[in-house]
């Protein structure tokens, strides 16, 4: 029974492997109806750059102290204690132009009233790495009145009453150092 088993296998096997080699050789050995031409690829149009957006201006608001005014060119450089991130603990020189509201204590000024060492504070816009300046407020560390002098006249003192050996009528405040006598009663 293992040989006719084994004789089965090999006819099954030899009658499915003979019809695939064959259809193989046969498909190696045709020529081909169709000349074997290479078709040139498509060439994809190169998109055009896209045009790069402006940069959009960002507001800035900047709290310090001037080091520097220049009033010929209209810059100012301020020590920046605090304001936007962009110029927050950094010297920054400013420009100040006609369109900048400057105001010094309150009052309207012009950049040559600014003075270093004056406390500041701007807002306005940034493009890009340009500042512009809508508005600086500056004020004075000291007061700008002067101080009030003191009268030239000295002021009269009221002479000390003298002691009197007479009694007064209104018992003192003060207490006095001996012991007095007190009245006593007679029943």
């Amino acid at each position: 029974m293992n040989v006719r088993r084994t004789a089965v296998a090999v006819a099954l096997a030899v009658s499915v492997a003979v019809p695939v080699a064959s259809a193989t050789a046969a498909f190696a050995a045709k020529p081909s109806a169709k000349p074997s031409v290479s078709a040139p690829k498509s060439v994809k149009a190169v998109k055009p750059a896209k045009p790069t957006k402006a940069p959009k201006p960002v507001p800035f608001s900047a709290d310090g102290v001037v080091t520097a005014v220049d009033a010929a060119r209209g810059v100012v450089t301020v020590q920046v204690k605090g304001g936007t991130k962009d110029v927050r603990r950094a010297a920054v020189a400013f420009p100040v132009t006609s369109a900048t509201r400057v105001t010094l204590d309150g009052v309207a000024a012009s950049l040559g009233a600014v003075k270093a060492g004056q406390r500041v504070q701007l807002n306005g816009t940034r493009l890009g790495t340009t500042y512009s300046v809508k508005q600086f407020k500056a004020r004075n560390l000291a007061p700008t009145t002067p101080p009030t002098t003191p009268p030239t006249t000295p002021p009269t003192t009221a002479p000390a009453p003298e002691p009197t050996d007479e009694p007064t009528e209104a018992p003192t405040e003060e207490p006095t150092e001996t012991p007095t006598e007190e009245p006593t009663s007679e029943v």
